[in-house]
């Protein structure tokens, strides 16, 4: 593979890999995916460590975009979306057309935003585990998160970020223009986020002065051929032939170029760029169409960019990133994991799905309370409502408990803390056997001391764990009706 020309205007980031979190509104167009795919490749080149990638939209179809990027690339990281309305509008409409399609054709894990936590944990976890002053954030959307996560815990966002980038203009800023249905809960975020950003702690870079041309794909000269087992090409080749928006170059986008500086940098002319020197005091409006600069104000740490010189220079160098084959192959779905004894915990009990909290969550992969005791930890139970979730197990003769292993339920680890696991007597009494204290992947082994004997034992998801678990299994002393001696 060629060597990568970086055009003169971008400054190559040195030392350390630039810590990197994407906060992106994949599913409307299909720049962002190219984004993403830019972020993976500069990864594979040692240029960035992605942290964690979050949707600003409720649309189904970005974090189930991101996964599939994700995977592609062979690269696992937390992901999360935004939890409110905004952007949920747009789930089964035109916006989401491609993502449907590379959705049928690619390995992913995750089927909507309720298969991820919120953006705000997500964002909150990585950034308390990152390094002082050393997390770059390239805002290539709408600024619902950074809004949440300002409010929250500013004094988090002044100790950890060192820097963000802004795709804004009118449409990021300004909510989408109503492509994503009502904006009630965007409005006005970008004006409170470039507001409270902590300044001058954070350096906030605007993309005022974008060049086109940086697109990707269905141009007549493309670097490198169409493959169909490249879920960015398919998407773009989607997107493409059905929207009538690529010219003869590809998809002209912006959102490619703040990955890009985001990671590299990048220098330029004029009185508030990178380069010179000397910041300018930005405010936004609050509908977020109009971005407006204070010249005589140089004390908030804020700049513009522009990618001066050879524009071309800058496609190529991106669609080189883009053509770069994934440095370690799609992620293969891992085997369940093997019930390991440690401790001894007795012998399996035969155990009958008896009863739970109902119904089921629709749409998200999961299933009723039976799931939990299928002996599948591809399944999981799911209740339809946030509290109150439970699920119950009898055994088929009377016993004492004396080991519970379980499994969580993928990638929503923190619904399982606190959860409860009692025993049922034969009168109909409730004995506390275990709680989950905290949770790591793979099977969890709980030892249980009591010396009750047990009709059936139920697991109480903890508030706000929608019943998530994945499987059960009980152990009781051997010699009672039993499966497999652990």
């Amino acid at each position: 593979m060629r060597q990568l020309l970086l055009p003169l205007s971008v400054a190559i980031a040195a030392g350390a890999p630039v810590q990197l979190i994407i906060d992106t509104d994949l599913g409307f167009d299909v720049d962002d995916v190219g984004a993403i795919a830019v972020a993976h490749a500069l990864a594979d080149q040692g240029k960035a460590d992605i942290l964690a990638i979050v949707c600003n939209t409720g649309n189904d179809a970005c974090i189930v975009g991101v996964d599939i990027v994700n995977t592609y690339y062979g690269r696992k990281m937390p992901i999360g979306s935004y939890k409110g309305k905004f952007g949920s509008y747009t789930d089964n409409g035109q916006a989401s057309h491609y993502v449907n399609d590379v959705k049928g054709k690619f390995p992913h894990t995750v089927n909507g935003r309720n298969d991820v936590p919120s953006a705000l944990d997500v964002y909150k976890s990585a950034l308390q585990k990152a390094q002082d002053k050393s997390v770059v954030i390239a805002s290539i959307g709408e600024t619902t998160n950074l809004q949440d996560l300002l409010r929250n815990d500013a004094d988090l966002v002044k100790q950890k970020v060192k820097k963000i980038v802004y795709m804004d203009g009118g449409f990021n800023f300004g909510c989408a223009d109503g492509a994503y249905g009502p904006n009630d809960e965007c409005w006005k975020s970008a004006q409170y986020v470039v507001a409270n950003m902590p300044s001058p702690d954070v350096e906030q870079i605007f993309q005022l002065h974008g060049d086109n041309h940086n697109g990707w794909w269905m141009g007549k000269n493309p670097k490198c051929a169409m493959d169909n087992q490249n879920p960015v090409k398919v998407a773009y080749s989607d997107m493409c032939h059905s929207t009538g928006w690529c010219d003869n170059y590809g998809r002209d986008s912006w959102d490619l170029n703040t990955v890009y500086v985001a990671i590299m940098g990048a220098s330029g002319g004029g009185q508030c760029s990178i380069g010179s020197g000397r910041p300018c005091a930005y405010s936004v409006s609050d509908d977020g169409k109009t971005e407006n600069r204070n010249y005589n104000d140089h004390s908030k740490n804020m700049y513009d960019f522009s990618l001066i010189g050879d524009v071309s220079s800058v496609g190529n160098t991106i669609e080189e990133l883009l053509c770069q084959a994934p440095k370690h192959g799609p992620s293969p779905t891992p085997p369940s994991p093997s019930p390991g004894p440690s401790p001894p915990l007795g012998c399996k009990a035969s155990i009958t799905a008896k009863a739970g909290a109902g119904p089921a969550m629709s749409g998200y992969g999961g299933g009723d309370y039976k799931m939990a005791w299928d002996g599948d930890t591809d399944t999981f139970y799911d209740y339809s409502q946030a509290n109150g979730g439970w699920t119950q197990a009898s055994m088929a003769s009377q016993a004492k408990v004396t080991g519970i292993k379980w499994y969580p339920r993928a990638n929503f680890g923190s619904r399982h803390v606190g959860g409860r696991f009692v025993g049922v007597t034969a009168d109909n009494k409730e004995v506390a056997l275990a709680t989950i204290s905290d949770v790591s992947d793979g099977w969890q082994t709980l030892s249980v001391n009591q010396n009750d004997k047990f009709t059936s034992v139920k697991y109480y998801s903890p508030e706000g764990g929608y019943g998530n678990i994945a499987e059960i299994e009980l152990y009781v002393p051997c010699g009672t009706i039993t499966e497999t001696v652990v």
